[in-house]
């Protein structure tokens, strides 16, 4: 297995073994930041999908959740 550098040592999540992903990162917040692109992109989805079923005030929902760590994220971000 090679293991890319990212900046400050980080390692590419692609490059390990999903379990020792979660060793490494096991607080919920860390893993929240680490695949919040994926977090963003899923509740996207079932957004999509919600609305489809006629469900806006659900998909509303979840975009609303998507929207708040965005800006947490964003906010951390500018600290």
């Amino acid at each position: 297995m090679r293991i890319r550098l990212r900046r400050r040592g980080q390692v590419r999540l692609a490059d390990l073994p999903f379990e020792q992903t979660i060793e490494n990162d096991s607080d919920v917040g860390q893993l929240a930041r680490l695949y919040l692109g994926n977090i963003l992109y899923a509740l996207e989805l079932a957004s999509l999908s919600l609305e489809e079923q006629g469900k806006a005030t659900d998909a509303g929902f979840y975009r609303g959740i998507a929207r708040k760590l965005a800006e947490a994220h964003g906010a951390s971000k500018g600290r």
